[in-house]
């Protein structure tokens, strides 16, 4: 008797203790470093970027798959994009200029 009234003890106070809440990561301190990143369509680039990329030899060849339009922490808008048929071989970055930036 003294172990199913131990037994039902330690059950009800395992799901009291469920109940509290977790600890969860001040997420303002991750803010500065992640970037605003959404995907956009490879038309609604720049024609400074598509123009960079049609004129490389690397680029001009390789489909696009998949454009990310990024908001920067210094307020800068640049654009990663990652080249590939089915999967992505490489990525590369510009700015709104159609520059290429280096991560």
């Amino acid at each position: 008797m003294k172990k199913i009234a131990f037994v039902f003890a330690f059950s009800a106070f395992t799901l009291l203790a469920a109940k509290a809440t977790p600890l969860s990561p001040n997420n303002d301190s991750f803010s500065v470093f992640q970037d605003d990143k959404k995907e956009i369509d490879a038309e609604d680039l720049p024609k400074a970027v598509k123009k960079t990329i049609l004129e490389s030899k690397e680029t001009k060849a390789v489909p696009i798959y998949k454009a990310y339009e990024c908001s920067n922490p210094d307020n800068t808008i640049t654009y990663k994009i990652s080249f590939g048929l089915e999967e992505p071989e490489f990525s590369k970055t510009y700015d709104t200029e159609g520059n290429e930036v280096n991560d």
